[in-house]
């Protein structure tokens, strides 16, 4: 495998293939098998940074949509490497279609800084990626979330307050009552 993923032309042209099979299909069949095993072990083993993600989507174009759809869900690759690509690098925003499958590895990764960071010390963009574009209500879930934590940042908390003033008072009166 790694001497095939050397060769571009070869190797892209398995991987484009092995992405218009018809996984959600209950019939197995080994092509279809030996498919999903070539996306998982590229994903896995080949993958290993930010760069390897962005020649991919562009050697694979429109397919490579769902590439990073099956690229998040693979349990093996962890949630600090889901959390680089999500907040570090721009590509994700060019994808076609990112919209459809940004919201698991969003939360992944949004789970990862909130667990890791300290007290109000998140920022608005630690948790809402500036690179790309995401519906008000992840926005107000993932603002939400962080600050229950006790995490967002105060300017974060303001932005939080101003954007989503509803939840922002939900939230705060639920956490008043909590501390007495």
């Amino acid at each position: 495998m790694e001497l095939l993923w050397r060769n571009h032309d070869v190797f892209f042209q398995l991987l484009s293939f092995s992405l218009d099979m018809d996984f959600s299909l209950s019939q197995k069949n080994s092509q279809r098998e030996y498919a999903k095993y070539f996306i998982s072990y590229t994903s896995v083993f080949l993958v290993k940074d930010v760069l390897d993600l962005e020649l991919i989507e562009r050697k694979i174009g429109s397919k490579a949509g769902v590439f990073m759809r099956l690229f998040f869900n693979n349990e093996l690759i962890s949630n600090e490497f889901i959390r680089e690509v999500i907040y570090k690098s721009e590509f994700i925003g060019r994808i076609e279609g990112y919209s459809e499958w940004i919201e698991y590895p969003l939360m992944l990764a949004a789970k990862s800084v909130i667990s890791f960071s300290k007290e109000k010390g998140i920022g608005l963009n630690d948790v809402i990626p500036s690179s790309f574009n995401i519906s008000n209500y992840l926005k107000e879930y993932l603002l939400s979330w962080a600050y229950e934590e006790g995490k967002l940042s105060n300017d974060a908390e303001m932005y939080f307050k101003l954007n989503f003033d509803k939840k922002y008072k939900m939230i705060s009166s639920i956490l008043e009552n909590k501390s007495y």
